[in-house]
């Protein structure tokens, strides 16, 4: 999954699906940690390092363990940036864990670029890669 926007994306999902989320949510936001890294994901696209960085972004990419070592995953990787391109996109961001080694790897094979880290949550590094559309 990926946005053009991702401040965008949280405002107008909160808007139209907040009450609705929050009642699915609520239960397993109970604790202190699930709620305080709820808040740092919203909050993540005001962060000033993510302000530096293109708008477009991958929020989610996963292929289930059936079909990985298929190439489906380069297939829709590659739909999902041409797609992004259709919009004006030049660049799209990739923020991954710092344990995400595969994730990297794909990335990097790919053709994006590691351009640098940031913290999504406290405590944890996150990779962020870049990947040219032009």
């Amino acid at each position: 999954m990926g946005t053009l926007d991702c401040a965008e994306f949280y405002r107008d999902f909160l808007k139209r699906k907040g009450l609705k989320a929050l009642r699915v949510f609520l239960p397993r936001l109970l604790s202190w940690t699930r709620l305080t890294k709820a808040f740092e994901t919203l909050v993540y696209p005001t962060k000033k390092s993510a302000q530096t960085l293109p708008d477009a972004e991958i929020l989610s990419f996963a292929v289930l363990p059936a079909y990985r070592g298929a190439d489906l995953a380069p297939a829709l990787f590659l739909e999902l940036m041409r797609r992004f391109k259709l919009q004006g996109v030049e660049q799209v961001k990739i923020v991954t864990g710092e344990g995400q080694e595969r994730a990297h790897r794909f990335y990097e094979k790919m053709g994006a670029k590691r351009v640098g880290w940031t913290s999504v949550h406290k405590g944890q590094n996150d990779s962020i890669f870049l990947f040219e559309l032009r």
